[in-house]
């Protein structure tokens, strides 16, 4: 695997080669496909969609054989690989894991031209990142609402806050800087006591209650603030709610003590000035934060490593109505690990919710095979007959 491109990268490629062929450009969309597969060999959709993409059926035929070599048990792949085999007078090899019972056979389609050959074997549905996570309905990339189940497309995304760190590490440093000066400076003036020095007070209107403020606050002040701009130079993700209180604490102990002329007006307005600009900012990042969202795709989450998390994942967005994405999780789940009964039971339920009969019929009479003493596939199997 090339290393060059993120994940998020890819996965927008991806999505841009799909959503090009379903606008009727093929050139610009079997373009995005191919520079996916040079990247990532290992994502299905993108064979299954580069073969409805390709001209030539034989490199459609290589497209399909890669997509089941990374899914074995994707029957509809396998019945437009047969066909194609078909078409060019090729005999069928051996399936190189063990599947599902083998599908009926496929009578051999007359000849076409390549372009009708194409659009002939177009991918499953069911593979599109596109479809609606929940219904598993086909919608368009610029679309936050499904059109057919209504719910939002939207999920809490990656926020940019560039803008707020910069003004925030401007003003927090100042402020770090005004904290220290303030705890330092009753000391010079007690040090340099003298008649100029006093002139100089006089002038600012600082007066004797500079050197009142008791030191120890002056010291938890500085720490404290020191605290909060090492939270954002380490990009922690505690920074802006830390902020937030500790400022919101420093603005209302300075309003207190100015209040009660416990320290001089010109250095409370300015801290006032200081800790209230970054309180404010903090509290908008926050806010900016809490509504940032990003458009949801059905496809597999790239952290997950076994057959098991991807169940354990599934189950998941199961839980949370997200169906169609719980789907592609148990299907890759059976991919790694086909022989488990469990995970084509939770296959086949969730092809069930989502009106996918003859898949959901599938998927449960390959985990009745593995486990013929579990009652529960014939029961479910019932609720496909009754449905269909």
């Amino acid at each position: 695997m090339n290393e060059s491109g993120g994940v998020g990268d890819l996965q927008a490629k991806l999505r841009a080669g799909i959503a090009a062929l379903r606008a009727g450009d093929r050139a610009r969309g079997r373009n995005l496909l191919l520079e996916v597969v040079a990247i990532d060999e290992r994502i299905e959709p993108a064979w299954l969609w580069l073969a409805a993409a390709l001209d030539d059926p034989a490199d459609a035929l290589a497209a399909l054989d890669n997509a089941l070599t990374l899914n074995p048990n994707n029957a509809p792949a396998r019945e437009r690989r047969d066909a194609l085999r078909a078409q060019l007078g090729l005999a069928e090899p051996a399936s190189p894991l063990p599947g599902p019972p083998a599908p009926p056979p496929v009578t051999p389609p007359t000849p076409a031209a390549p372009q009708t050959l194409a659009a002939q074997f177009a991918v499953d549905p069911d593979d599109d990142p596109l479809q609606c996570p929940y219904c598993g309905q086909s919608t368009a990339e610029s679309e936050t609402r499904c059109p057919h189940c209504r719910r939002s497309l939207l999920m809490p995304g990656r926020w940019q806050g560039g803008s707020y760190l910069y003004f925030l590490l401007i003003l927090l440093g100042l402020n770090v800087q005004g904290a220290l000066v303030q705890f330092a400076l009753p000391w010079f003036v007690n040090l340099l006591r003298g008649p100029w020095v006093e002139s100089i007070l006089k002038w600012a209107q600082l007066g004797a209650g500079l050197t009142d403020v008791p030191w120890p606050a002056l010291a938890v002040r500085v720490l404290l603030l020191f605290f909060v701009l090492v939270l954002f130079l380490t990009d922690s993700r505690f920074a802006f709610p830390s902020a937030a209180l500790v400022l919101l604490v420093d603005v209302g102990v300075t309003g207190a003590a100015w209040a009660l002329d416990l320290i001089p007006q010109p250095i409370a307005l300015i801290n006032l000035a200081l800790s209230g600009s970054v309180l404010l900012i903090s509290l908008a990042a926050l806010f900016s934060q809490a509504i940032a969202r990003e458009r949801r795709f059905t496809q597999l989450d790239r952290k997950l490593f076994d057959a098991n998390g991807y169940y354990q994942r599934g189950r998941e967005y199961a839980r949370a109505g997200l169906v169609a994405l719980a789907a592609v999780h148990f299907q890759k789940a059976v991919t790694l690990q086909p022989r488990t009964a469990h995970f084509y039971k939770a296959l086949g339920l969730a092809q069930l919710q989502l009106g996918r009969y003859a898949k959901a019929r599938q998927a449960l009479e390959a985990g009745q095979s593995c486990a013929p003493e579990d009652g529960g596939f014939a029961r479910i199997l019932e609720t496909v007959e009754k449905r269909k």
